[in-house]
């Protein structure tokens, strides 16, 4: 039932910013809720919801995502190769948290820091601005791609 609520929530969002909620986006919607410890491209997105509604198209996908991404739903990752992945925000996450991308796997891994509030809190304060957002990316060596550098050698 937690889900119903989660689902709701988001539905409730989208609703508030004049779209409606069609079977394919509720499609959409529930693909990203269930994956929403992952990193999706717009094709992975694609193939899981035709299993669900197979007359779904990947241009509905694609429309669906922009739309998510443009009012604050997704988390849209720029990876290697110009190829984005997205993440459903979480209700009590509201943006915050950060990516840390390994240039050798091409893995994601999300980065919850305490102080980022308080980060952009100071940067809201010392340039008179107002952070909606952020999207900051890492890059480097993830554990297992740095282990197996190490047992090559």
């Amino acid at each position: 039932m937690e889900n119903a609520r989660y689902l709701r929530y988001f539905e409730k969002i989208i609703v508030g910013k004049g779209i409606r909620i069609t079977p394919q986006r509720r499609v959409i919607l529930n693909v990203l809720f269930k994956n929403r410890n992952k990193h999706l491209t717009v094709e992975e997105i694609w193939n899981q919801a035709k299993n669900i509604f197979p007359q779904i198209g990947i241009p509905t996908v694609y429309r669906t995502v922009i739309q998510l991404e443009k009012i604050g739903i997704l988390y849209k990752v720029m990876v290697q190769g110009n190829c984005c992945k997205y993440q459903l925000i979480g209700c009590d996450e509201k943006n915050k948290h950060r990516h840390f991308i390994c240039t050798r796997c091409g893995s994601i891994t999300d980065i919850y820091l305490p102080e980022i509030s308080m980060e952009e809190q100071q940067i809201e304060k010392k340039y008179h601005v107002k952070i909606e957002s952020q999207n900051i990316i890492y890059y480097g060596l993830c554990a297992k791609c740095i282990q197996s550098i190490q047992m090559a050698k």
